[in-house]
């Protein structure tokens, strides 16, 4: 049959394309203008359409549809070049002309299967000097009216051409228009592709292709397995699965242990050399395939369009798990490999007997640290089932962790709502106290903090200033140590700042420390300042206290100080100053006065008389008269300094006489 007369079964779009279509809506209306014209045409009709930059669809269907049932017939094969690939993270790129898997027209001419069966090329609409993009188009001498055959012939000719797009495997779908009015390139005008010469077994294939999965002429492989292995989340029998894959990871740091796994070839893995079905679609053929980066990673690639996937091996573990990160699919796996190194080992056994021996010393803990020892436990606890696969040391474990990310962790370990901000500042506290470190840039290994400027750079919109996510370290130590450092040096000065878990923030720490170690303690998203009515109140409660040496005083209690500056604001509101001082208790602490309770001791040794209740604010040490100074160095230090004064007699001696005690109402 000559090629001028035979009729091809085709729809055609009546418009011409100018550029490719983008969006899912531009492509399906491309797609229904085609399906409204359907037309049998001659060779030479065919190549003007080819030439026309109008789209189409080389087959004849029933009901317009573009599944296997609906295909009726073809007389035309079309690959697809596109000279792209997909990097590791899934990201399309254009190769290079001077890489290997560059497939440009003129060496595509050189293949004998093109050159002696193929029709013409096609430029395609992207087509350019320097990215060739063009389809090989294929007339057959016989019409291919059986789908299964029809998927077969398409894939052993991008076999034998290798550089072909493999999401392009039927005739049934839409080929957008060509390059431009001269787009075709004739290779012979008699080539017709005879399917019964090439050597494909279309009885098997067919019947194949038609049945279920595990009649198929590929190899059979373990994929299904795999998933299931994965999903069972049975440590043991992981293990046994992995364990040609397997590697010491006891002397190595979470990258190292990170990029190692990231080498795992996954054709051992999932025992296949071939193709092989898609972990995550419907895969009636084989679509699948598994292929080495440059960088050495194990890529899994599905070639489906209806798939796309491209993944390295922690990406393929997460999209079985559907864990929610990379992260969280990498403390996976270490749990489930058992690949935890030493350092992290003896971290996790010091945490536990550190948080054990402070549960049995309750009793005699700050407050604050007592109401919230079960939650920084379980702070902890979540951040060491949260290390990154960048952390570089061998000393230390480091997180990536926000207050919205510890708050859906702590909710779904521990069944309850946790608020966002609430974990926030547990976070904050655990810094405080140093059970963990916020690390600043200069502190942040390398290839973390530039992921981190990455993410800022992609979630900064506008003009909004999108902060980096906070970073935490846990430090190998010895509880031991970390206990007596609590009792001798946190501890104290928790109970002589009075610290109230209540006004932990940011402002409370800069006020009653400095602006550096509130800086150190709390995220970039948690900071405010002290509001020019605060720092007044604080002000003229500071000129107060500082009165009391010059008055002879030397004490007044907290309510007392609080009325007072009452008075001498009268134009701030009372409970504004009673609540900034009040919270502010350690401001004044920091300038050098003595806040005591007024227990038994304390009244003793200050000579008062007052309620338990009462918070009772000294006169710092530089303020003490000069009575008080020689009663010092005299030795009246072993008594209690205002229980006693010095007089002189009529004989000129000096004598210390007993107060009497001060009432405090």
């Amino acid at each position: 049959m000559e090629t001028s007369m035979i009729n091809i079964p085709i729809y055609v779009d009546q418009e011409k394309l100018l550029e490719k279509p983008v969006t899912k809506k531009e492509k399906t209306d491309v797609r229904d203008r085609c399906l409204d014209n359907y037309r049998e045409v001659t060779r030479d009709e065919f190549v003007e359409i080819l030439n026309s930059s109008q789209s189409f669809i080389p087959s004849k269907t029933k009901n317009k549809g573009n599944d296997k049932e609906s295909f009726v017939e073809t007389r035309v094969i079309i690959l697809d070049v596109d000279n792209t690939v997909k990097d590791e993270k899934g990201k399309v790129v254009d190769l290079s002309k001077d890489d290997s898997r560059y497939l440009s027209i003129e060496k595509v001419l050189s293949i004998n299967l093109v050159h002696n069966s193929a029709f013409a090329i096609q430029k395609s609409i992207r087509y350019s000097e320097n990215l060739e993009k063009y389809k090989i188009v294929f007339l057959l001498k016989e019409a291919i009216t059986d789908y299964g055959k029809m998927v077969a012939v398409y894939e052993y000719l991008k076999k034998n051409i290798p550089g072909c797009d493999d999401n392009v495997n039927a005739s049934n779908r839409m080929f957008f228009g060509g390059y431009k009015s001269d787009a075709v390139i004739i290779i012979n005008e008699d080539n017709m592709l005879d399917i019964t010469e090439l050597p494909i077994d279309f009885t098997m294939t067919c019947s194949k292709n038609c049945q279920s999965d595990s009649g198929r002429e590929y190899e059979l492989v373990n994929e299904t397995d795999f998933v299931k292995l994965i999903k069972n989340d049975d440590k043991e029998e992981m293990k046994q699965w992995f364990k040609d894959c397997l590697f010491d990871s006891s002397d190595m740091s979470f990258n190292e242990i990170y990029e190692r796994l990231l080498t795992i070839d996954m054709n051992k893995l999932l025992k296949s050399s071939k193709n092989l079905r898609c972990l995550f679609h419907n895969d009636h053929n084989p679509s699948a395939s598994i292929f080495t980066s440059k960088t050495g990673h194990s890529i899994f690639y599905c070639h489906s369009s209806n798939c796309d996937i491209s993944e390295n091996f922690i990406g393929v573990v997460m999209l079985i798990l559907k864990k929610d990160s990379r992260v969280e699919t990498f403390n996976w796996l270490l749990e489930n490999l058992d690949l935890y190194p030493t350092h992290f080992r003896k971290l996790k056994e010091e945490s536990k007997v550190l948080f054990d021996t402070l549960e049995s010393m309750k009793d005699k803990l700050f407050r604050t640290i007592r109401n919230y020892l079960e939650e920084m436990r379980r702070v902890y606890d979540v951040l060491l089932s949260d290390v990154n696969f960048f952390d570089d040391s061998k000393e230390s474990v480091t997180c990536i962790l926000s207050g919205e990310q510890l708050a859906k962790k702590m909710s779904s370990y521990y069944g309850k709502t946790y608020d966002i901000d609430k974990c926030n500042k547990l976070l904050s506290l655990m810094t405080f106290i140093g059970l963990i470190k916020k690390l600043d840039d200069e502190d942040v290994p390398l290839k973390m903090l530039e992921y981190l400027n990455r993410l800022k750079e992609e979630k900064a919109l506008g003009n909004f200033n999108h902060k980096r996510s906070n970073v935490y370290r846990l430090d190998v130590f010895n509880a031991t140590s970390v206990i007596q450092k609590l009792n001798e040096d946190i501890l104290p000065l928790l109970e002589k700042i009075h610290f109230t878990y209540q006004y932990f923030s940011y402002e409370w720490v800069k006020i009653c420390f400095n602006e550096k170690e509130a800086k150190r303690v709390f995220p970039q998203n948690s900071r405010s300042e002290l509001s020019k009515e605060k720092q007044l109140i604080l002000d003229e409660a500071h000129e107060v206290l500082q009165g009391l040496s010059w008055q002879g005083t030397y004490l007044m209690t907290e309510k007392e100080l609080i009325n007072t500056v009452c008075e001498r604001l009268r134009n701030v509101g009372d409970n504004s100053v009673k609540n900034a001082l009040i919270k502010n208790r350690g401001y004044f602490v920091k300038q050098g006065f003595t806040l005591e309770r007024a227990s038994k001791d304390i009244k003793k040794l200050y000579n008062v008389k007052a309620s338990s209740s009462f918070l009772i604010y000294l006169a710092k040490g530089a303020g003490i008269d000069e009575t008080i100074k020689e009663l010092i160095l005299s030795g009246a230090g072993i008594v209690p300094l205002y229980q006693f004064t010095s007089v002189t007699r009529d004989d000129g001696r000096r004598v210390r006489k007993r107060k009497d005690p001060i009432v405090l109402n």
